[in-house]
């Protein structure tokens, strides 16, 4: 699942649109370069989502990994007889182990895939934010 396990029926809409730069392929409507301060301003905001993403992400890599811990125990203490053989809970933490492997494999990839955009939209506001003529209070000579 994308956007670290969360289910598609309760994830909230996001607050970004559609990105409209030219990294997807999609422009505004009217056919021309959305303005700096709104790009940097929705870029601002897709950092923000993806790096609670990635948050999300870190707490699931936990998990996987506290999952696949205890699954892995539960397994050699069953077969040094230490606990009382049980096929279920052999099974139970042979799935434990399996599961959280596959989680934490998943998750790391999707974690390291947001990153990459997060420094993706970061390299892009700087260079917007590089275009932008600024002004100092007070001065009327634009700054570069």
């Amino acid at each position: 699942m994308s956007d670290c396990a969360t289910p598609l029926s309760r994830r909230p809409k996001p607050a970004v649109p559609q990105q409209t730069n030219s990294t997807n392929g999609h422009w505004p409507p009217s056919g021309e370069e959305p303005e700096p301060h709104d790009e940097i301003a929705r870029l601002e905001a897709e950092i923000e989502e993806r790096s609670a993403a990635i948050e999300r992400c870190r707490k699931v890599i936990l998990v996987s990994k506290f999952a696949a811990a205890a699954g892995g125990l539960t397994t050699i203490l069953l077969l040094l007889g230490i606990i009382s053989p049980n096929a279920t809970l052999l099974v139970i933490s042979i799935a434990a182990v399996l599961g959280g492997l596959v989680g934490l494999g998943s998750t790391t990839t999707t974690a390291g895939q947001l990153a990459d955009a997060v420094k993706a939209a970061e390299a892009r506001r700087a260079a917007l934010i590089g275009t932008i003529s600024l002004t100092i209070v007070g001065d009327e000579t634009p700054r570069h």
